[in-house]
Order: C-alpha cells, then sequence, then structure tokens
C-alpha cells in the first residue's frame, strides 16, 4: 500500500477473508486494509459498504465521500 500498490493490497484482503471465514480478527484486518485502500484512492464513500460508517465517524473524518 505504502507504494501505491492498491490493487494488490485489495487482493491481499481477499485472501485474508478467503482463508478465514470465521475469524473476527482476519475480518477486523482486511475491512482495515480496505479502508486504507480506499482512503488513498480517495473513495471512502466505499467504505459504507462494508459497514464502515461508525469506524470512519470514530477517526474524526466528517464527510466520507
Amino acid at each position: 500500500l505504502l507504494e501505491g500498490r492498491c490493487a494488490a493490497a485489495e487482493a491481499l484482503a481477499e485472501r485474508i477473508t478467503q482463508r478465514s471465514p470465521s475469524d473476527a480478527n482476519a475480518a477486523q484486518v482486511a475491512s482495515a486494509l480496505l479502508f486504507l485502500v480506499r482512503r488513498e484512492q480517495g473513495r471512502l464513500a466505499a467504505c459504507a459498504a462494508f459497514g464502515l460508517e461508525a469506524g470512519v465517524a470514530e477517526c474524526g473524518i466528517s464527510r466520507v465521500g
């Protein structure tokens, strides 16, 4: 992600959730990674699809999208 490889980061998040679909920790890591990817892409509104509105608000981000 630090090198701008958003597609690779998204693929990693997908692999994390596929490897451990019932693991809550894995889901949290994948969600956090997707949040960071969307932020880098300027697409935080897409996080709403993952139910991350509360997390966005907790981070002090007042406007999504």
